[in-house]
């Protein structure tokens, strides 16, 4: 493999949904989904292997590497006292394919087509928080992201021995001033 760069022409089709409002005075929701497909419509082929490229293989009509086809965000906030909110987040990502950036995914090819290699699970996480209003110039805002300590990739690269791992459980404190 050469590297990483943009040998060709990419296409990336897809539908975004988004709402957001108030249930009630006090409780308030917003959350989206996108639906995305993602297609290499001409390419140098560089990054293919000798062995893919004997068998005539393309990257022509492929999906694009570390490429999610669906991802939803939703997130709720509480105003539970005047002084104090509660709050969540759910986030998820679909199962992707590792490979070279700005290329094809990577993939093996036979005879009588491909299957593509280095899957990157599909995941789903989850945060909480609480905002406490201490007075008119002081906030405090607590967060604990990806509460269940869940072990996610964010993406993995052709050879598969290179992978981004998503955040552990992090407790994080914020005192916000206005003046």
């Amino acid at each position: 493999s050469f590297g990483t760069f943009n040998t060709g022409k990419l296409r990336v089709r897809g539908i975004e949904l988004s709402a957001a409002g108030n249930i009630t005075d006090k409780w308030s929701v917003q959350g989206g989904v996108t639906l995305m497909k993602s297609r290499v419509l001409k390419s140098s082929d560089v990054s293919l292997t000798t062995a893919q490229k004997a068998l005539g293989a393309t990257n022509i009509g492929k999906a694009l590497a570390n490429f999610a086809k669906v991802q939803a965000e939703f997130q709720t906030r509480y105003q539970l006292t005047e002084k104090l909110a509660l709050g969540g987040a759910v986030k998820h990502k679909s199962r992707r394919y590792g490979g070279q950036p700005d290329a094809a995914a990577a993939f093996t090819q036979t005879a009588t087509g491909f299957t593509y290699n280095q899957p990157v699970p599909g995941y789903t996480i989850a945060d909480l928080f609480a905002e406490y209003r201490i007075n008119s110039h002081l906030d405090l805002r607590l967060n604990v992201n990806n509460v269940t300590a869940k072990k996610y990739y964010l993406a993995v690269y052709r050879s598969g021995t290179f992978l981004y791992q998503g955040d552990a459980r992090q407790i994080v404190g914020t005192l916000n001033l206005k003046f």
